[in-house]
């Protein structure tokens, strides 16, 4: 069974629509559901686990992740693209899913502003938002870099699309280690 995959880093969006686009019979998003709930409901649906992770729409709704439809994509055996925060991961592990979680490391903010692609970015990051994008995803890496199975070098985005699906395919066929603190 394919492995989700999770990517986190800057312009991993733009990566997992390359993905999509070009190998859609391997990789496919999992389709969020749409919610009209409050935040307390959304909060106490994930501690109950029916929700991996939600974000707001600007139509005052919720776009959730929840397990079932991981398992759904998982299922059809594709690896679910997952756009979750790394603090959802540990939800994920109490279902028994373990991702693939990929970093995709810049140097510096210029690197990141540089990268472009005339189909998935085609305009250059403006110097403030790569700036800030730069910094954001180096305290990420502090926080999280534990739960990473590998780090992809940020360059062109065919660059770390090519690196990003050697390390899917060699995580895919490595054996799993289930933390001992974990329960089984």
């Amino acid at each position: 069974m394919a492995r989700p995959v999770l990517i986190l880093g800057p312009l991993s969006e733009a990566l997992i629509n390359k993905l999509c686009a070009e190998s859609p019979d391997r990789y496919s998003r999992c389709k969020p559901e749409i919610v009209k709930a409050s935040l307390v409901s959304l909060e106490t649906g994930q501690g109950n686990s029916a929700y991996l992770d939600f974000k707001a729409r600007s139509d005052g709704q919720f776009e959730c992740i929840s397990v079932h439809s991981v398992r759904e994509v998982m299922d059809n055996n594709f690896h679910c693209m997952l756009t979750i925060r790394p603090e959802a991961l540990e939800l994920l592990h109490k279902h028994n899913i373990y991702p693939i979680t990929l970093f995709i490391k810049h140097k510096n903010a210029r690197q990141i502003r540089e990268v472009q692609d005339p189909r998935f970015l085609p305009e250059k990051m403006k110097n403030k938002s790569a700036k800030e994008l730069f910094e954001l995803h180096q305290d990420l890496e502090q926080k999280h870099k534990r739960l990473f199975s590998d780090v992809i070098p940020g360059d062109s985005l065919a660059y770390m699309f090519h690196h990003v699906k050697k390390a899917i395919d060699r995580e895919q066929k490595k054996a799993v280690y289930v933390p001992s603190s974990l329960p089984l």
